[in-house]
């Protein structure tokens, strides 16, 4: 079926409210539908590497293009390992209770210890106007950072990492990259 442009106009906007991704609206006589959402934040893919300073009162400054689409908070999560940091959008913070409250196969019990020790550890944090992010004195330890941190993008979300230890994980990580990079065809 052939649509001109006047006949179908879709705007794409992630509806964070509503707890999925889509909201349809019918669209005049022509049977094509547009997406509305009530929030106008879009999904912003975390990619690259990026080495900051930290300011004096520990900021570290997110670039620009992670925070488009009005993205101006995080939730921060020291790593299992407790080498590095990590950042969720919200929406991703979310995604982790609805898999938890979702699978089956953890008992009542086991959702509660894992929400417990998980999410008491997270840290709202709001990215400020100059695009900065505080880190607490405790994450600043667990990671290991000083006055340089390296931001790393993970898709949904990055990661805030002290850049030897990133140095020294990046070469102990390369031979899984290159196997799982042969399997899916990259």
């Amino acid at each position: 079926m052939y649509v001109s442009l006047g006949q179908i106009i879709v705007t794409i906007f992630f509806d964070l409210k509503r707890g999925h991704p889509y909201k349809w609206d019918e669209v005049g006589q022509s049977g094509a539908r547009i997406f509305m959402a009530d929030d106008t934040i879009t999904r912003v893919t975390f990619s690259g590497t990026y080495r900051h300073s930290m300011d004096a009162k520990h900021r570290v400054t997110i670039p620009a293009r992670w925070r488009q689409g009005g993205q101006d908070e995080v939730f921060l999560l020291p790593s299992s390992d407790s080498n590095y940091l990590y950042a969720l959008p919200p929406a991703e913070f979310q995604k982790v209770n609805d898999k938890l409250n979702n699978d089956p196969r953890i008992s009542a019990a086991d959702r509660r210890q894992f929400a417990r020790y998980y999410f008491s550890r997270a840290i709202h944090c709001i990215i400020d106007r100059q695009g900065r992010l505080l880190v607490t004195e405790e994450f600043l330890q667990v990671a290991g950072l000083t006055t340089e941190a390296l931001l790393v993008g993970a898709f949904d979300r990055f990661e805030i990492w002290n850049p030897e230890r990133w140095e020294r994980a990046s070469i102990a990580e390369v031979n899984t990259f290159q196997q799982v990079a042969n399997l899916i065809g990259v």
